[in-house]
């Protein structure tokens, strides 16, 4: 799985060449900035192709896996999902999983409680595609003359299963998919998120977002989470890709790099959470 877990919440405004967001059809001006402080070279770069795009962005601290314990999980009451498993590595959650959640989280929180109603969501990895802001333009102006209904749009995923069906020209219902790469979503999405309670059956970000629109294939995690109402569109085509994939030469995860949460990690901390690792053990043969 690919998570890069650095997060931009872009205001969205104008330089000389670009309209402000208060021109926008709907607006987005929330603006926070999350980046981990031990990555400075991806804030540059990813600030210097913000800033080209005509996004200006408020930087806040990320939350950084590799400084995750066990006593930071018991001081939070976090718990893992009973039964979680990575589907592919067939492991349980790495500690840059968690920052990436919790970073997001606070995103969503800031969302939900701030005077404007929605945000943009980059990851600070992120590509944005030629005349970005024009082509949000376009997403938003479609939303208002068809009154379509939304909570997040991916503006940046990796399917891993086939879109439901198109919405308009420029949207489709997104099925199971990777990646928080880049997103927009409002304060009615970010209160559904965080009033799932998520924190309390965690599981990775981007497995999270499919369980809350409905489309994840494993029941037996969905289940956990009620409702799952959320009202995810998808860009079509995207307009924020990762500069980076698994493989390249450059490649490099802060979410692959951290360790795996198993029982003896958990058990540093004397957390809760410990007991939970033995029904992810009993599972494994079944995924």
């Amino acid at each position: 799985m690919y998570i890069n877990c650095m997060i931009i919440l872009g205001l969205l405004c104008a330089t000389v060449r670009c309209r402000t967001m208060n021109d926008y059809p709907l607006r987005l001006s929330s603006s926070f900035l999350i980046n981990l402080d031990r990555r400075p070279d991806r804030l540059a770069t990813v600030t210097d192709q913000l800033r080209m795009a005509g996004v200006n962005a408020t930087r806040v601290s990320g939350v950084d896996g590799s400084n995750i314990t066990g006593h930071y999980f018991k001081e939070r009451q976090i718990n893992l999902l009973p039964g979680y498993l990575d589907p592919y590595h067939q492991r349980p959650m790495k500690t840059g999983e968690i920052g990436c959640f919790l970073s997001h989280y606070e995103v969503w929180g800031r969302v939900r409680d701030g005077k404007e109603t929605s945000a943009f969501v980059v990851e600070d990895d992120a590509v944005l595609q030629p005349d970005f802001l024009g082509k949000v333009e376009e997403i938003l102006a479609e939303i208002k003359a068809m009154r379509i209904q939304w909570d997040l749009i991916y503006l940046g995923r990796k399917p891993m299963s086939q879109s439901r069906e198109s919405r308009s020209d420029l949207l489709v219902y997104p099925g199971y998919s990777y990646w928080t790469v880049g997103y927009l979503i409002n304060h009615i999405g970010a209160a559904k998120l965080m009033d799932a309670r998520p924190l309390r059956k965690l599981v990775p970000v981007d497995e999270y977002l499919p369980i809350m629109f409905d489309s994840h294939p494993t029941y037996r995690w969905a289940q956990y989470f009620w409702p799952r109402n959320l009202k995810a569109l998808s860009a079509t085509p995207l307009l924020v890709y990762p500069s980076h994939y698994t493989g390249d030469d450059e490649y490099f995860s802060d979410t692959e790099s951290t360790p795996v949460i198993d029982g003896e990690f958990l058990a540093k901390g004397d957390s809760a959470t410990v007991d939970d690792m033995s029904e992810i053990h009993e599972v494994k043969s079944e995924l």
